[in-house]
């Protein structure tokens, strides 16, 4: 498994996994829930979905992913494995 750059592949296959079986995306998130990770697999799942939003959907639904996981103390705050340099200077208008 590679990480880094490649954890997405991890997670997209992961997913696939869960979702080719009856209630198995439920059934990992449940798993993720006890493991206090979920927030990852929404973020995930946000960011997928984000993808197939037409241009008129983005600016919206990048403010409500950033509010929900990236902003200090989002509700579901995801760890980022990046370097920001001032994170308090980005615009999503």
């Amino acid at each position: 498994m590679k990480m880094g750059n490649g954890s997405s592949t991890v997670i997209t296959l992961l997913t696939s996994m869960f979702c080719s079986i009856p209630d198995g995306l439920e059934m990992f998130r449940d798993f993720l829930r006890k493991e206090f990770s979920e927030e990852n697999v929404e973020f995930w799942l946000a960011c997928e979905e984000y993808k197939s939003l037409k241009s008129n959907q983005l600016i919206p639904r990048a403010q409500e992913i950033f509010t929900d996981f990236v902003a200090v103390q989002a509700a579901h705050e995801v760890v980022m494995m990046i370097v920001t340099a001032d994170i308090g200077t980005i615009q999503l208008t």
